[in-house]
């Protein structure tokens, strides 16, 4: 998925146009939605936050360095930031959150946009999700939401990669050497 180019496609002529999305097509993107839902979700026990509860556990009892767990909890705390940030959308537009607020383009957040994506279209999870995306679909502005979607779904892939090369890895080697878990090397 990483290495598909992504962007827009405007075709205009005196018929009128086409909008296409050029990139992932939706097998990738379903693979990395289940990925992000794996570790977004507490019901399976490695979302991100129970990972840096289960480091800052072996840190307590001395399993492993304490950097370890800081540099989880900060890289963590930097895609949260980044998740949080105002989503930048040139089209004006109006989304209703299933919390019932309206919110516009000025108020919409990376996170939310990946979340109305997600259970609107592809997890089909909140009936006002669904509702929202059709409501895109029909304003012809859900090829370029789609596009960003996996502009920000790129951007937390890198960062998953990151944590499992930066922590997550010199942690299992440092738990194989201290109480001799055999654990398999990435390749």
């Amino acid at each position: 998925m990483l290495d598909e180019p992504t962007g827009i496609s405007l075709t205009l002529d005196r018929a009128g146009g086409s909008l296409s999305r050029n990139g992932p097509d939706s097998d990738d993107i379903d693979v990395v939605v289940l990925t992000w839902r794996f570790f977004t979700q507490p019901r399976d026990g490695v979302s991100l936050p129970q990972i840096e509860s289960l480091l800052t556990d072996l840190r307590d009892v001395g399993l492993i360095d304490a950097k370890w767990a800081t540099k989880w909890a900060t890289a963590r705390a930097e895609i949260d930031d980044y998740l949080d940030d105002r989503f930048e959308f040139v089209i004006g537009l109006s989304v209703e959150h299933p919390d019932g607020s309206v919110l516009s383009n000025q108020d919409l957040s990376h996170r939310q946009l990946l979340e109305l994506i997600i259970y609107g279209d592809l997890a089909h999870a909140n009936e006002k999700y669904v509702e929202q995306v059709k409501r895109w679909k029909a304003a012809v502005q859900y090829e370029y939401l789609l596009n960003d979607f996996t502009a920000i779904m790129f951007r937390w892939v890198g960062f998953t990669r990151w944590l499992r090369r930066q922590v997550v890895e010199p942690v299992l080697a440092e738990l194989s050497d201290t109480v001799g878990l055999i654990v398999p090397r990435a390749k």
